[in-house]
Formats: structure tokens, sequence, C-alpha cells
């Protein structure tokens, strides 16, 4: 009997009806736009996004906003960069740029990941699982994109 009752809570956690089974192992970081800092007091990222910065200024009547949250992606022991850059002209009906800047220490890769309309605090998360070697990402608890070796999809 205990057996069967085992199997079967090992079941309805497969299944997720309980949602307790594995959620403290899911995440590695919850909650992001909450945690996220201001990139225009960043100088890397003022600089990085300059052209962007500039562009806005001058094109439209709302200044550039910067957001980023720092996490090792790839486990190298340097921080990279989730950064969303807020514009009216970066942002709009497809969603809001999302770009991950990985650092090797001396320079940045930018990894593409999709168009996200992300405005509440539950829109991103960090899971530990990795693909290709960088974290899952998880969109409105829904949709998770994973690394394809090139880009998120």
């Amino acid at each position: 009997m205990q057996r069967k009752a085992i199997l079967l809570y090992a079941l309805l956690c497969c299944l997720g009806l309980f949602s307790s089974c594995f959620s403290e192992n899911k995440f590695a970081e919850t909650d992001l736009l909450n945690k996220m800092s201001d990139g225009l007091e960043n100088l890397f990222l003022k600089e990085y996004y300059a052209q962007w910065i500039e562009d806005a200024d001058v094109l439209t009547d709302h200044p550039m906003k910067i957001e980023y949250f720092n996490f090792d992606f790839n486990d190298d022991g340097i921080m990279d960069y989730l950064v969303l850059p807020r514009s009216t002209l970066f942002n709009g009906s497809a969603g809001n740029t999302v770009d991950l800047l990985l650092s090797n220490g001396n320079e940045f890769k930018e990894i593409m990941l999709p168009h996200m309309y992300v405005e509440s605090r539950d829109d991103l998360s960090i899971l530990k699982h990795k693909t290709n070697g960088l974290n899952d990402i998880m969109y409105y608890k829904e949709k998770t994109f994973r690394f394809d070796g090139k880009y998120y999809r």
C-alpha cells in the first residue's frame, strides 16, 4: 500500500499536480524585472548602447531606458548581462528587445533572444537547466527559451 502511494505521488508530481515537488529546484532566479538595475548608471552599458541612446534622443520624445540583471549564464565565474533596452524605437507590437551579453572578462558576445512582452514581475525567470552550455530562460511561466548554439529559441 505504501509503495502505491509513493508511486501515485511521483506520478502526480510528474504531471505537475503537486507544484511543490520540483519547483524549488527548477529556478535559478525568478522575479527578474523586480531585481533589475538601471543600465544608464552602468558605464559599460551606456557605452555599449550609446548609438541606441543617441537615436532615441534624436528621433523620439521619450528617453531610452536600459534595465539589466547580472547572472553567470555559462558557469565561467564571470557575470553576464541580461539586458532590456527600452525605447519606442526598439519596442512595439512585436514585443520588447531582450539581449544577453556573455562576458569572457575582456569582451562581450551578444546572444539574441526572441522579442517578448516583459512588463510584470513574473515575466522572466532563469532556469537551472542548461541547453548547449547556457541556462534556459522561462517567459510567463509557460514558454521556455533554449540556446541552440547560436540563438535562444
